[in-house]
């Protein structure tokens, strides 16, 4: 390392300064540092291979769980619902996992139902086991009448074998009329006699039996109009009736 010395004169006064000292070695490369082996914020799964996991922990959380790889993580911020149905959309073996594991209540009562909601169109039995624990409310005896209904469409005899199970009265005869109605457009016999077979007489009787008629007879009038002849004579086969004229 070399130091140079220089004078200058102006006038009456003596300038001195020193040049910059060199080396005659290469300046050293700079070390690098790998911003994610020295973050301890970020997990990386053990599955994760070569692939990296770029979002931090610090960021992201599983609701009253603790850090689980394989379990999908959800923005800290993000409504338990908005998980909820992201995860069903998704995955619903994963969202059903990640649902045991919350540990508050009302956390797991709302995840409960929004996975139930969306559970009724790709997996309608999922939806029902998930919410035929909970306490009654609007919410799961809207999953519960939804649920059987999408079912009816695939398996009827399934979903009323698993409706006549149901304890609540009032309940199990919603769930009735809601299979029979989504019965009725591929087996109508099947459905009209379940409602007469199963449903007390009365209102809901009645208005099930209309509503399956009035779709009856849309597709086939004819055979509508024969099955309610054999009705007895009484408020149902007048309200039959009545329907039908309407519908020709």
């Amino acid at each position: 390392m070399l130091f140079g010395l220089g004078i200058l004169t102006i006038g009456a006064g003596v300038m001195f300064w020193f040049t910059t000292p060199t080396s005659s070695k290469a300046p050293s490369q700079e070390t690098k540092f790998d911003s994610m082996a020295s973050n301890p914020k970020v997990a990386v799964p053990p599955d994760a291979g070569a692939q990296e996991q770029t979002q931090a922990s610090s960021d992201w959380q599983e609701p009253s769980s603790p850090a689980n790889p394989d379990t999908p993580a959800s923005p800290a911020d993000e409504p338990v619902e908005t998980t909820a149905i992201r995860l069903a959309n998704s995955d619903l073996k994963k969202a059903t996992d990640w649902l045991a594991q919350i540990q508050d209540p009302d956390l797991r009562l709302r995840a409960t139902l929004a996975i139930g909601n969306e559970a009724i169109r790709t997996n309608p039995l999922v939806a029902l086991n998930l919410v035929a624990s909970l306490q009654p409310s609007p919410q799961r005896d809207d999953i519960i009448h939804r649920g059987v209904a999408e079912w009816a469409l695939t398996d009827a005899v399934k979903a009323k074998e698993w409706a006549l199970q149901i304890e609540d009265e009032p309940l199990r005869a919603d769930a009735i009329a809601s299979i029979a109605t989504s019965w009725s457009d591929s087996k109508p016999v099947e459905a009209a006699n379940l409602v007469l077979d199963e449903l007390p007489e009365g209102r809901l009787q009645s208005d099930t039996l209309v509503s399956i008629i009035q779709r009856w007879s849309q597709a086939d009038p004819k055979a509508a109009a024969k099955w309610v002849e054999q009705f007895p004579e009484g408020e149902l086969k007048t309200a039959a009736e009545k329907n039908l004229l309407r519908n020709r």
